[in-house]
C-alpha cells in the first residue's frame, strides 16, 4: 500500500498509512474557518446542571408505554427496559464527559477508482459523512433558484453534468432526480446535455454546471460557445463546485474559474458550492472604483439548510452600469465619414470626426468607460468578414479569437456574422448606389439633329418638298385662286415655320447654357444590359453574395474606398462604382468643381443595416443595446447623419435634364456654334455655286438648257 512518499506492506502499516491519510483529510477539510464560523470552548452542550444519574434512571424508569414514541421514532419500552443501561451514558453527556470507549471506531475504507494500492484512490472520512447533508442541500438551494429565478422569468435551462469522481457523479444522479421530480411541479422547461437536441439550442436562457475543477468548466463553456446554434448574450450561468482541497485553493480555483469567465466576456455567473453542512454562492464583480477586471470570488450568502429568497434582479443584477472608467478594447480603423482617426501619442483616440465615432463618445460617456483603441489585423485593414466555411478575416477573426470587446464602424449586419459573433440590434439603414460619369456630351452634328425628333424632321422635309411640289404642278390653279385663299396658305406656312423656328432657338440657348450630356442608364437591369463594369472595394463585395447578377460585372479594387475613387476617375468607357451612399457623398466633397461629371443611378442597389460587434456571448450586448434605443429614440443618431452631407450627392440619373447649371459658374458652351458656323459656310457655297450655274448658263448653251428646266 502506499500514501505519498511511504509504503507499508502489513496490516498494521496499512492502517497506520489509513489513519495518516484520514487524520490528514479530517484536521484540514472539516474544520475550515469558512465551515464553522466559530469554536466550541467546551462540550458542555446543555448548560450547568444538576442532574445525577440516579435522577436519570427515575426519569427513564418511570415512562409509560401508553404515551407517543419521541419524535425519533423511539419507543418507550426500550429506554425503559433499558434504563439501567443507558442511565449512565446519558448522564456522561448531560455533564460533557466523553469515554475513551466511544472515541474508538471500526473504519472501513471505500475504493474509487484505478489502484487498490495507492490511498489516495480512497474517499476521505469526512467526504464519506457529508454526502447526504451535501445532496440534501444542493438539492434544496436548486429548487430554490428554479423556483425564484427560472419559473419567476419563464427561463429554459439546460443542464450539463461533466464530473469524473463516482461519488460525485452518484450524488449528481441523485440531484437531478429530486430537481426532475420536483419540476413537475416548477414545470421549468429543462434540457439535459447529454440528451438535447441541437435544434433546442437556441431557446436556452440559463445554464447549470456540476464540475470538479477548472478544466472541467473550460471544457463546458468552450462547447457551448463552439455551437453556433446558441444565440443571444444573456446566458445566466450557475456552476455545483464540487472540492475537498483546501480553502485557499478553493479560492484561487474559483478565481480561476471566473477569470475565465471574464476574459470569455461573461459575467452572469454564480458558483454554489458545499463545505461540512454550510453551503456557499458565490459571483464577482468585474468593475468597481478600485479594481478593473476584478475576478476575486464574492460571497453572497452562506447557508446552511436554504438559502434566503433568492429573485432575478438580486441574483443577476446588472453588474455593467457603472464601468468606472475602466478601458474597453474596441476595435477602430479609418474609414471617414463613419471613423475618423486621429490617434493621439497615450493611445487615446479623437472620435468626434465620425459618425461612429460620436455614437462610440456618446456609449462611452454613458456606461462611464475609456476607450482603448484595438488595432486591426493587419494593421490598416479596413473591417472584415467571415466567409462560408466560417473563415473570418480583420476584425470578425479578432472577435472570434477574443481579442477585443467590440468593433465598431461600417459593419454591415448579415447573418453569417452573427453566427460567430455576437450583433447589437442596427442603428443606421446604409444604402449601396451606382456611380456613373457624367461628362459623354453629344457630338455637335448630334446637337444640331437634337432639338427635333426624326418623326418630325421628316415632316418638316415632307411640308417642304409638298409646297415645292404643288408650286410646280398646279401653278396655273393656283394663279386662278382667290388672293384670300392663298393667302391663308402663306399664313399657315409662316405659323408652321415660326412654332418649329421658336423650338428650335428655345433649344439653341438651353444649349448653349447647359450641354446635354448622353442619357444615363437608370436601373440595374439596364446597367446590365449596356456592359457596364463596375468597381468596388473589399468591403462593398460582400452585398455580391446576394446580387449574383451584379457579381459578374464587378471587379475588386481594393481594401481602401479612396483608392477605388481614383481608379475610377481614370478609367474610361462604361466604368460604375459600386460603394455605399455616405463614402461616396464623402468623397464627392471633394470634388464640387466637377460634382456635374458624376451621376447615380436611380435604383439603389441594396439596401443594409450598420450594427456593433462583440464576441459571442458578450456583457455587453445587452446594455448597450438599451443605449441605441435611447439614443435614436432621443434623436441623437439621426442628428449625427448630417455629417454625410448628402446634399453634397451627385443626380440621379432620372433627374439630370432637369438641373440648370449656371449658379454653379460654368462657362457657356459655345461648341455648339461651330456646327452652325459650318452649317451658314456650307449654305454659302451652294448659294455661290448656284450663282457660278447661273452664269455659266448664259454662255454655255447646253447648261443654259439643263438650267431652263430645273428653275
Amino acid at each position: 500500500m502506499r500514501y505519498e512518499r511511504s509504503e507499508a506492506s502489513s496490516g498494521l502499516g496499512t492502517a497506520n498509512l489509513f489513519a495518516e491519510f484520514f487524520q490528514k483529510s479530517y484536521s484540514i477539510t472539516a474544520m475550515l474557518a469558512d465551515a464553522y464560523p466559530y469554536h466550541m470552548k467546551s462540550f458542555d452542550i446543555f448548560g450547568p446542571t444538576t442532574l445525577s444519574e440516579l435522577e436519570i434512571f427515575s426519569a427513564l424508569f418511570t415512562l409509560k408505554f401508553t404515551c407517543l414514541s419521541d419524535p425519533d421514532g423511539s419507543l418507550l419500552r426500550i429506554f425503559r427496559n433499558c434504563a439501567q443501561l443507558l442511565c449512565t451514558p446519558m448522564y456522561c453527556l448531560a455533564v460533557g464527559y466523553y469515554s475513551f470507549e466511544w472515541k474508538n471506531s471500526f473504519i472501513i475504507p471505500l475504493h474509487k477508482s484505478d489502484s487498490r494500492d495507492t490511498i489516495n484512490n480512497y474517499p476521505s472520512i469526512t467526504s464519506v459523512q457529508l454526502k447526504l447533508f451535501e445532496v440534501d442541500a444542493l438539492t434544496g438551494t436548486l429548487k430554490t433558484i428554479f423556483r425564484d429565478v427560472y419559473k419567476a422569468q419563464n427561463m429554459s435551462l439546460r443542464i450539463m453534468a461533466n464530473v469524473r469522481n463516482r461519488s460525485n457523479q452518484r450524488i449528481t444522479n441523485e440531484i437531478l432526480d429530486e430537481l426532475l421530480n420536483y419540476n413537475t411541479q416548477a414545470q421549468v422547461p429543462v434540457a439535459i446535455s447529454e440528451y438535447s437536441s441541437v435544434k433546442l439550442e437556441h431557446y436556452f436562457h440559463a445554464i447549470i454546471m456540476f464540475a470538479e475543477s477548472l478544466k472541467q468548466v473550460r471544457y463546458s463553456l468552450a462547447t457551448i460557445i463552439a455551437t453556433p446554434e446558441i444565440q443571444g448574450s444573456s446566458l445566466k450561468y450557475l456552476i455545483v463546485y464540487y472540492s475537498n482541497k483546501r480553502w485557499i485553493e478553493r479560492q484561487f480555483e474559483m478565481h480561476k474559474m471566473f477569470q475565465h469567465f471574464f476574459d470569455s466576456y461573461i459575467v452572469d455567473v454564480h458558483i454554489i458550492m458545499h463545505v461540512a453542512n454550510y453551503s456557499f454562492l458565490y459571483t464577482y464583480y468585474p468593475y468597481n472604483r478600485k479594481f478593473c477586471a476584478h475576478t476575486k470570488p464574492l460571497l453572497m450568502q452562506k447557508f446552511k439548510k436554504l438559502p434566503k429568497k433568492l429573485s432575478y434582479t438580486s441574483m443577476y443584477a446588472s453588474k455593467v452600469y457603472n464601468l468606472y472608467q475602466c478601458p474597453i478594447k474596441v476595435i477602430l480603423y479609418h474609414i471617414p465619414p463613419f471613423m475618423s482617426l486621429k490617434e493621439s501619442l497615450n493611445n487615446t483616440v479623437n472620435l468626434d470626426n465620425g459618425y461612429d465615432g460620436m455614437i462610440l463618445n456618446d456609449l462611452a460617456s454613458l456606461m462611464n468607460f475609456s476607450v482603448k483603441m484595438v488595432p486591426n489585423e493587419p494593421i490598416n485593414f479596413i473591417a472584415g468578414h467571415i466567409y462560408a466555411n466560417n473563415t473570418a478575416t480583420g476584425i470578425f477573426k479578432m472577435l472570434i479569437e477574443r481579442k477585443a470587446n467590440m468593433t465598431i464602424g461600417w459593419a454591415i449586419c448579415l447573418p453569417k456574422r452573427s453566427e460567430l459573433t455576437t450583433s447589437s440590434m442596427p442603428y443606421f439603414i446604409l444604402s449601396y448606389v451606382i456611380l456613373l460619369k457624367n461628362h459623354d456630351k453629344f457630338s455637335s452634328l448630334r446637337l444640331f439633329m437634337k432639338p427635333f425628333k426624326i418623326s418630325t424632321w421628316l415632316l418638316f422635309a415632307f411640308v417642304f418638298a409638298m409646297k415645292i411640289l404643288v408650286q410646280r404642278l398646279f401653278q396655273s390653279t393656283l394663279i386662278g385662286l382667290r388672293r384670300s385663299f392663298l393667302n391663308l396658305f402663306v399664313v399657315l406656312w409662316l405659323s408652321l415655320v415660326f412654332f418649329l423656328r421658336s423650338s428650335y432657338e428655345g433649344f439653341l440657348f438651353e444649349i448653349i447654357h447647359n450641354s446635354p450630356n448622353r442619357p444615363l442608364p437608370q436601373t440595374i437591369d439596364a446597367i446590365i444590359k449596356q456592359n457596364y463594369t463596375l468597381l468596388t472595394d473589399v468591403n462593398s463585395a460582400h452585398i455580391l453574395e446576394y446580387l449574383p447578377n451584379l457579381k459578374r460585372i464587378t471587379q475588386i479594387v481594393s481594401t481602401a474606398p479612396n483608392q477605388v475613387f481614383n481608379q475610377f476617375d481614370i478609367s474610361d468607357g462604361n466604368v460604375g462604382l459600386l460603394g455605399p451612399l455616405p463614402i461616396v457623398t464623402f468623397y464627392m466633397s471633394q470634388r464640387m468643381e466637377n460634382v456635374t461629371r458624376y451621376a447615380l443611378v436611380r435604383e439603389n442597389v441594396f439596401t443594409a443595416m450598420n450594427c456593433v460587434y462583440y464576441p459571442r456571448y458578450t456583457y455587453l450586448q445587452p446594455a448597450i443595446d438599451r443605449l441605441l434605443t435611447r439614443l435614436r429614440l432621443h434623436g441623437f443618431i439621426a442628428k449625427y447623419t448630417q455629417i454625410f452631407q448628402f446634399k453634397n450627392a451627385p443626380l440621379r440619373t432620372n433627374k439630370l435634364s432637369r438641373r440648370h447649371r449656371k449658379h454653379l459658374g460654368t462657362a457657356l458652351d459655345m461648341d455648339f456654334l461651330n456646327v452652325i458656323f459650318c452649317s451658314i459656310i456650307a449654305l454659302e457655297t451652294i448659294a455661290m455655286l448656284v450663282f457660278l450655274l447661273e452664269y455659266l448658263s448664259l454662255r454655255v448653251n447646253a447648261l443654259h438648257r439643263i438650267y431652263s428646266r430645273i428653275m
